[in-house]
């Protein structure tokens, strides 16, 4: 008999290799069986968790390292794209800064024949208002030369001055050489009016166009009659700048104020003094 320790158990673990994998194969159906009703008992009974999923954990996003896509960003206005970042806010504008009926007695005053009772609405147009002055002398010698002068200074009931225009017919006569005076002597008081220095207190040689700070001024000469002569003194918007300025300063674009009452939130009440007894 072999009484070698050594042997002995060599020839035992094949044993138990086997009927351990005997019993694995007869337990593992049964455990697994009705939905592993059997092996969730098992794990309950030694208290494993091991069959119950844990709930997935939500991280909060990080709220300053996430950006929007790109179809989640609102639209950007054309306007932004389209005008240039140079584009100022406004600009140095010239205005009348004489009220018309103050222009207009100014004239009077200086001699010139003011039609109607001055500084008034016009006929046409209730909202525009006007100082009218004419001057006209038929040719002596029998031809159509005439010669004349016309002042139209036209603005708004507020008094705001909107255009000056004038215009002379003067021939190679004793009138008309007296009508170039009397634009001369136009010219002049409205360049002392309006207090602009660039403004030609006389007739110029050639023909005067500019424009300043948002004002036209022009003198020329009609084309088909050199002897005549048109001056034009006129607001522009050539630009966005003197557009929203003029718009900005446009009383009549404003809104109207509300009564002081209106304003506040309740009247005070002064508290009433008893009758002396």
């Amino acid at each position: 008999m072999d009484n070698n320790p050594l042997k002995r158990k060599s020839r035992t673990l094949p044993i138990l290799i086997s009927v351990a994998l005997a019993c694995a194969a007869i337990g593992t159906p049964l455990l697994l069986a009705n939905d592993k009703r059997h092996l969730r008992a098992l794990l309950d009974y030694f208290q494993i968790d091991w069959l119950h999923p844990k709930p997935p954990v939500s991280v909060a996003p990080d709220l300053k390292t996430e950006r929007p896509q790109a179809s989640q960003l609102p639209p950007i206005p054309a306007r932004l794209l389209l005008n240039t970042l140079n584009d100022l806010p406004s600009a140095f504008v010239r205005q009348f800064r004489i009220p018309g009926q103050s222009l207009c007695d100014v004239f009077a005053q200086s001699g010139f024949i003011i039609a109607g009772s001055g500084w008034q609405a016009s006929p046409y147009d209730a909202n525009t208002f006007e100082c009218l002055a004419e001057e006209m002398h038929e040719a002596t010698d029998g031809t159509t030369d005439f010669a004349s002068f016309f002042l139209d200074i036209k603005g708004a009931a507020d008094g705001r001055v909107t255009s000056l225009r004038m215009k002379i017919a003067s021939p190679a006569t004793d009138d008309g050489k007296r009508m170039r005076e009397q634009l001369d002597k136009a010219l002049t008081l409205a360049a002392q009016q309006l207090r602009w220095t660039d403004l030609p207190q006389t007739i110029p040689t050639e023909d005067y166009d500019t424009d300043h700070f948002g004002m036209r001024v022009s003198i020329k000469r009609e084309f088909s009659n050199q002897d005549r002569y048109n001056i034009l003194i006129v607001p522009t918007d050539r630009t966005a700048e003197l557009k929203r300025t003029r718009n900005f300063f446009d009383t009549a674009q404003w809104l109207v104020a509300a009564a002081p009452e209106r304003d506040m939130p309740f009247r005070h009440q002064p508290a009433h003094k008893a009758a002396p007894g």
